[in-house]
């Protein structure tokens, strides 16, 4: 399978391996038309137990709101995927994160759309030691009709 982060520049800082698997399975949740498998995978697999996650919906905090943030995903868009190009990291642990990469989708009515995107994201441990993403928040870039 195919993930988002594939073909990536990462940065000179390292990632660590078990970051790069949290992001690959956060952008394998949020692509998936599975709207209440996806929301309680994000809340349980991926955010912080007050993590925040800023989508086209709505900003949703905590794990009850993660979990029903996909609800309405799905409503007018039949595909999506994500791709990343570059990351940028700041700080010597890499725990605050840019991504710069592009967006294709196709709605219900048969437009397929590319965009590009940027993202920010914050990575916390949990008390196991396993990251997490404690803040996510995309922007938008140019879209055009693919």
């Amino acid at each position: 399978m195919v993930n988002a982060f594939d073909s990536t520049i990462w940065p000179p800082t390292p990632i660590l391996p078990e970051v790069k698997a949290l992001l690959a399975r956060f952008f394998d949740l949020i692509d998936a038309q599975d709207p209440e498998g996806s929301g309680k995978g994000l809340a349980e697999e991926v955010f912080t137990e007050d993590g925040t996650l800023i989508t086209g919906n709505g900003t949703f905090t905590g794990k009850s709101e993660i979990a029903r943030s996909r609800s309405d995903a799905w409503k007018t868009t039949v595909s999506r995927k994500h791709n990343f190009d570059k990351v940028f990291a700041a700080g010597s642990t890499a725990d605050d994160l840019v991504f710069f990469g592009t967006v294709e989708s196709e709605t219900n009515a048969g437009q397929h759309f590319k965009g590009d995107f940027a993202a920010r994201g914050l990575i916390k441990h949990d008390t196991l030691g396993k990251p997490r993403i404690s803040y996510w928040q995309p922007y938008k870039g140019h879209i055009y009709h693919a």
